[in-house]
């Protein structure tokens, strides 16, 4: 965080193949010109990137297969991609996850339409590195690199080729927020310091004693600084009253702060859309809390193996475990279990044991309404304790599109059936967003 101009750190590591970028410029022509993607799913199969309409139409193969992770543009007009000849690491096996972890690769961006992949990361040398995500409003990108075993987290245009428009914003395993232009960064500095500034000044101080890790019974979750939507302010992690309790406080510009609520065995947390709402995980479970700490709704999930969204209305949030998929709907505090499964979906058997290994979900399988989102599912789900969702013989997974004013009509049908890995239908702020490894 000390280096806020762009990264000058000698390359190491292993080098990819020159063919590696000649395939990062290259992907198949995707749907008809013009096409704005408003309703369109985006998913990896066989690690290349396609898109489809809701119902199942247009199914179109948009970049070829050599595509780590991807993240839809807030417009939904073009994509970041990660992009490797590799595929030596092991990826999430959650549907609605995907992605590998850190791997020497290039980022670049690649229109709804398909064609030619932009390279926006540097030619020259190739380090392990993320996948990108947006900021709210799609001016900045933001991805880590590992550079000489030093962790640095990067802002891109997205825009601009070959890396000449990106900078050092970060070091180490704090995950950075941005603003919601993008034009201004908060992290939290090995010494506990809460910073804010532009990629081109020093960062001023708004609050001290934040953690820089959270550390739990069952792993190392990241600490992040996380811009509130539609304020300006900050929240940040910092010791509670007791070994076992994780304080949320809130700093405005001026460095006036209060607490919101302190949090036994937190793991991780995210606002609401409209920033007026907290979701939290811990050990146990999720929890909704308003702006004065006070609980609205929750529900138990011990799974390490768990995932969850804002729909972008903030009226609800669905979250998908191996043994269930829940909707909270946290206006009328009501949780109902709509799809189990038996035996539970497979999934990883710990955390990582590094903060330094998480990033904020890169897509949400909401519709950018609120009113529908996509399930992902293996044969063999069944729908609110009745009848088994449709299927197919193949190996696979379905997709099923949800409408959430009609929970109590018979099961969603199935939209599509192959290997679906990272569905997106849109792109919240990342500060809406819970973490992902």
């Amino acid at each position: 965080m000390s280096d806020w101009r762009a990264a000058r750190h000698p390359w190491r590591g292993v080098l990819i193949a020159s063919a590696l970028c000649l395939m990062a410029i290259v992907a198949l022509a995707g749907c008809a010109p013009g096409n704005d993607g408003s309703d369109e799913i985006a998913f990896m199969r066989g690690g290349a990137l396609w898109t489809m309409q809701p119902g199942g139409q247009d199914l179109m193969q948009i970049a070829a297969p050599t595509v780590l992770g991807f993240a839809w543009s807030p417009d939904h007009h073009q994509f970041v991609v990660r992009l490797s000849a590799t595929r030596s690491a092991v990826a999430s096996t959650n549907p609605l996850v995907g992605g590998y972890p850190d791997v020497y690769a290039v980022l670049g961006i690649i229109s709804i339409d398909g064609g030619n992949i932009m390279t926006i990361t540097p030619n020259s040398a190739i380090p392990p590195r993320s996948d990108g995500w947006w900021d709210a409003t799609g001016n900045r990108l933001v991805y880590r690199e590992d550079v000489a075993n030093t962790q640095l987290w990067i802002l891109s245009l997205p825009d601009q080729p070959a890396g000449i428009a990106r900078k050092s914003i970060a070091i180490g395993s704090v995950i950075p927020a941005t603003s919601p232009d993008g034009g201004t960064i908060a992290t939290i500095l090995a010494n506990g310091a809460v910073v804010v500034g532009t990629p081109q000044a020093t960062p001023r101080a708004l609050a001290q004693g934040a953690l820089t890790a959270i550390v739990t019974p069952g792993g190392v979750w990241p600490a992040r600084p996380l811009w509130q939507p539609r304020h300006d302010a900050i929240l940040y992690p910092a010791p509670g009253p007791d070994a076992a309790t994780t304080a949320l406080w809130l700093v405005d510009q001026s460095g006036q702060r209060r607490e919101i609520a302190a949090i036994p065995d937190l793991e991780a947390y995210c606002w609401s859309p409209d920033g007026t709402m907290l979701l939290a995980r811990t050990t146990a479970g999720y929890q909704v809390f308003d702006l004065r700490g006070a609980p609205v709704v929750g529900w138990p999930d011990a799974s390490v193996y768990s995932a969850a969204w804002w729909s972008p209305d903030g009226d609800a949030v669905m979250a998908q475990t191996p043994s269930a998929l829940v909707l909270a709907q946290v206006g009328a505090r009501r949780v109902t279990t709509l799809v189990t499964w038996t035996p539970p979906l497979a999934g990883p058997s710990a955390l990582p044991s590094a903060a330094a290994a998480w990033h904020p979900l890169l897509g949400s399988p909401w519709s950018a309404d609120g009113h529908r989102f996509a399930l992902v599912a293996p044969a063999g789900g069944v729908w609110q304790g009745g009848a088994r969702l449709a299927s197919r013989a193949t190996p696979g997974t379905g997709v099923y599109i949800v409408d959430v004013d009609a929970l109590s009509h018979s099961p969603p049908g199935l939209a599509d059936w192959g290997e679906h890995t990272g569905l997106s239908w849109s792109t919240p702020d990342p500060d809406t967003q819970m973490v992902t490894p």
